[in-house]
C-alpha cells in the first residue's frame, strides 16, 4: 500500500509506502529527484563563480547517495570523523578533507590513510596543533596536507584573520613534513538567518574573512592554494 501527498495547489508531489509512518528506527529519506536537482543547481552555481565544490558528507554518509554528489574517485570531499575518511576511502574516495580540529592522538589514524594514497587533508587553528603535526610527521616520515580555520562570525572554530596566531601557524607549517594546502572557513552563525539580506551578509563576511587572512599569510611570502568557504546557506 502506497499514500500520496500533495501540495497545497492540489499537485501530486510524493509517493511513499505506508511503512515510512511507523519506522523501526530512525533514518535518512531522500526524494531522489530533488536530490540530484539540488546538486546540478550547486555544481552550476559554484563552477560559475570559477570555483569548485568540495560536499560534506557527514549527513549524507551513504555510498549510493554520495555516488550522485561525487562524481569522481578523485572528486574532493569533507567529512566529519575519521570513521567516516575511512569509509568513504574504502570505497574508492581518495581527496578527503577531515574538518575538524586535529587532536594529536588521531594522527595515527591519518597518516595511515595517507599510506594508503589516500590525499587526506587535516584542519587545525592553533600553533600547538601545528607543532604537534610537524613533530608527528618528522618522527613517522610522513607528510600532513593541512588547512587552518579562519573565524569568520566570532562564534564558532577557527583563528580571527588579524591574529599574530595565525602567520605564526602559517610560518610553522612550512618545515619538514608539513604542508599548508589552505585555509577555511565556515559561517556556522548563517544557520539563524531568515531573510536573505542576513544571507548575504554572511557569506561576505566568510568572504572578506579569508581573504584578509590570505593576504596577511602571503605577504610573509607563505604560499595558500586553496581558499575554501561556504555553509549551506550561504552556498546559495
Amino acid at each position: 500500500m502506497k499514500n500520496r501527498r500533495k501540495n497545497k495547489i492540489g499537485e501530486l508531489i510524493m509517493t511513499y509506502p505506508d511503512w515510512l509512518n511507523q519506522p523501526e528506527t530512525p533514518f535518512l529519506l531522500i526524494d531522489e529527484v530533488r536530490y540530484k536537482n539540488n546538486i546540478e543547481r550547486l555544481y552550476k552555481h559554484v563552477e560559475n563563480l570559477g570555483s569548485y565544490v568540495r560536499p560534506h558528507l557527514k549527513t549524507l554518509r551513504s555510498p549510493e547517495a554520495a555516488r550522485c554528489l561525487l562524481k569522481h574517485s578523485h572528486s574532493p570531499a569533507t567529512v566529519s570523523t575519521l570513521a567516516e575518511a575511512e569509509h568513504f576511502a574504502n570505497i574508492g574516495y581518495t581527496d578527503i578533507l577531515y574538518a575538524v580540529g586535529i587532536s594529536p592522538h588521531k594522527l595515527d589514524r591519518v597518516a595511515n590513510l595517507i599510506r594508503q594514497g589516500i590525499t587526506m587533508h587535516i584542519l587545525l587553528d592553533t600553533l600547538e596543533q601545528a607543532k604537534a603535526v610537524r613533530e608527528y610527521a618528522i618522527n613517522h616520515n610522513v607528510t600532513f596536507s593541512s588547512f587552518i580555520e579562519v573565524d569568520c562570525d566570532g562564534h564558532r572554530g577557527g583563528i580571527p584573520p588579524e591574529s599574530d596566531e595565525l602567520v605564526d601557524i602559517a610560518i610553522m607549517l612550512q618545515g619538514k613534513g608539513t604542508i599548508l594546502t589552505g585555509l577555511l572557513a565556515h559561517a556556522g552563525e548563517s544557520y539563524h538567518c531568515h531573510h536573505i539580506d542576513e544571507l548575504h551578509k554572511a557569506a561576505k563576511a566568510e568572504c572578506d574573512a579569508i581573504r584578509r587572512a590570505s593576504e596577511r599569510i602571503r605577504a610573509h611570502g607563505i604560499s595558500c592554494s586553496i581558499l575554501s568557504v561556504g555553509a549551506t546557506p550561504t552556498a546559495l
